[in-house]
């Protein structure tokens, strides 16, 4: 294959599209949308997050699998997930108690999404042993 394990690789295509996702709309409001940057700024910390679980998995042999490092990309996954679940949350709340189409956005849904696979992706055993 490529010299890399496919943990390895799934947790870093997983970690480049969290990350780009800050750059998406994670908010809609009519035709306006807003960025992870914008607002809060949410999308700063899923950032670093996302550029340290892919900084560890370049780290170490890249044919085996991650190993007790795997607990830190489980941690950037957790608090990334937070992060998108509390901002959907909000939003949703927000667009319930408004009459116009106030709704999460597809970076905010991607944001959620990587962060799932950076959780349970170090756990799965991709690799032959």
């Amino acid at each position: 294959m490529l010299g890399i394990s496919k943990q390895r690789l799934i947790l870093l295509v997983a970690s480049a599209l969290g990350a780009i996702a800050a750059f998406l709309p994670w908010a809609t409001f009519l035709r306006i949308s807003l960025s992870g940057f914008e607002g809060y700024g949410h999308g700063r910390i899923t950032v670093a997050l996302f550029a340290a679980a892919c900084l560890i998995c370049l780290f170490g042999k890249m044919k085996k699998p991650l190993s007790e490092v795997k607990y830190l990309v489980l941690a950037a996954g957790v608090v990334s997930v937070g992060v998108a679940v509390f901002n959907i949350v909000n939003l949703v709340r927000a667009g319930a108690g408004v009459e116009m189409s106030l709704a999460p956005g597809v970076g905010l849904y991607l944001t959620l999404l990587a962060g799932l696979a950076l959780v349970v992706v170090p756990f799965l055993k991709l690799d032959k042993a």
